[in-house]
């Protein structure tokens, strides 16, 4: 009996160690993430689309005009539905896409369409609009997440991040994945997670300049909406 009781208390004991390494972690990552945005962060942003039961269906006709629909594929997987390269500093934001890029001072929106140079200017006041502020989902995580340790390798942990209760309430918030270098506690990746899609952010680095996030009007059709 004396052994069953020592080996639940150690069991306990070992659950609780890796839950509170999770939180030292995340701790340090938090510390030292909020320590290098001074100096800007850059990052690419990637959403996709989880595709269950895909089916590609075809209408076949033969010699006599007769139809048939048969299904000549199924598939299950992922989608990208937009990808971009992402630059902040202070409240400053330059968002980098396939069609369009679009700078953000906090104040004032510019909005790039890539294939013909044609800038719509808007006030964010006005027009409502707000980019998204990916680095806030690296903070407060420990104060929102229930943190475990969910794998490692020799360079990284995965700290998975389940969304408490209340703040999946309050704010809509969603379960997380978090990849940590082990010897800069620097974020690695991050995916976030949603019943419908998922957002990874990965290739974080540190260094922006006050040109690459700033807005210059030369060689654009500009369509001043403010």
């Amino acid at each position: 009996m004396r052994k069953i009781v020592c080996i639940a208390f150690s069991l306990a004991c070992a659950l609780t160690s890796v839950a509170q390494n999770a939180k030292e972690i995340v701790s340090r990552m938090e510390e030292t993430f909020d320590a290098r945005q001074q100096e800007g962060v850059s990052f690419n942003s990637k959403w996709s689309v989880s595709i269950v039961n895909s089916r590609t269906t075809r209408l076949r006709i033969n010699m006599l005009g007769r139809g048939s629909v048969e299904t000549v594929q199924e598939t299950a997987g992922d989608m990208d539905i937009l990808t971009s390269s992402i630059s902040m500093l202070a409240d400053k934001t330059c968002e980098v896409s396939p069609n369009k890029t679009t700078y953000d001072d906090g104040q004032t929106v510019w909005a790039i369409s890539t294939p013909n140079n044609e800038v719509g200017v808007f006030n964010k006041a006005t027009y409502g609009y707000a980019s998204p502020r990916y680095t806030d989902y690296l903070s407060n995580i420990r104060k929102n997440y229930r943190l475990s340790i969910a794998g490692e390798t020799d360079d990284c942990w995965v700290i998975d991040c389940k969304c408490r209760t209340l703040t999946k309430l309050l704010d809509d918030g969603c379960d997380m994945e978090l990849t940590v270098n082990k010897t800069t506690f620097e974020p690695e990746m991050l995916i976030i997670r949603d019943k419908d899609y998922y957002i990874t952010l990965s290739d974080f680095h540190y260094g922006v300049t006050e040109d690459q996030v700033t807005y210059h009007p030369t060689h654009y059709l500009a369509s001043d909406n403010r």
